[in-house]
């Protein structure tokens, strides 16, 4: 499984660097599944648009893995090694990137991306994760790494070039990041247990970050 993880991430990190490069000329789309593992789901849709490319991989057993793409030059990733976990992606608009990892077990991943360039990130190592990211603009960023159990996270980016990174190595933690303008950071590490932060930004350049090792603490932040 250890080299199924590896191959997973290298591959999603290839994927994703392959956006600027996306050639003005083709005009196809090109989808595909591949399902090593066992009782396995996977559905793709292409639709709209053309240069579109959507990948699932799946290693895992049980696993669902769902992709939409409506538009052009979009790049869908999802690659599954673990059990039960479930995986979703739409996009809407010209050169998104959305990579989701689940090499844990249990995990649920939502991405959704309306615009253009905008680049979104979810791996889960851990179990029983829940992820949720939602992009309305352009050039935004949104990555949520979850090694621990039981977390949750949610992005949601309006706006242009605003950056959100959430790490969740601890266990039963929750993090909320809202964005809504441009060239905001947002960044929350949560190693400690039942945690909750909660980031809410509005306006240009504002930056705010939250680190919580202990267990129990409640942290938000509001900028305008």
């Amino acid at each position: 499984m250890n080299r199924y993880k590896r191959s997973l991430l290298a591959m999603g990190s290839a994927i994703a660097l392959m956006t600027a490069a996306a050639p003005a000329f083709a005009y196809t789309n090109a989808a595909y599944i591949n399902q090593p593992g066992s009782y396995n789901t996977a559905y793709q849709y292409q639709g709209g648009g053309n240069n579109n490319t959507a990948t699932i991989n799946q290693y895992g057993v049980n696993g669902s893995a769902s992709q939409v793409q409506v538009g052009y030059g979009n790049i869908a990733y999802i690659g599954q090694a673990g059990y039960g976990n479930s995986a979703s992606q739409v996009q809407h608009g010209g050169y998104n990137a959305a990579v989701a990892i689940q090499t844990g077990n249990y995990n649920t991943s939502s991405q959704v991306q309306v615009g253009y360039g905008n680049y979104a990130l979810v791996n889960q190592s851990g179990n029983y994760n829940t992820a949720s990211q939602y992009q309305n603009g352009f050039y935004n960023v949104a990555v949520i790494d979850q090694s621990g159990n039981y977390n949750t996270a949610s992005q949601n980016q309006f706006g242009s070039s605003n950056y959100a990174l959430t790490n969740q190595s601890g266990s039963y933690n929750s993090a909320n990041q809202y964005q809504n303008g441009s060239y905001n950071t947002a960044t929350i590490d949560q190693s400690g247990n039942g945690n909750y932060a909660g980031q809410f930004q509005t306006g240009v350049s504002n930056i705010a970050s939250i680190t919580q090792g202990g267990n129990g603490n409640s942290a938000v932040q509001v900028q305008h």
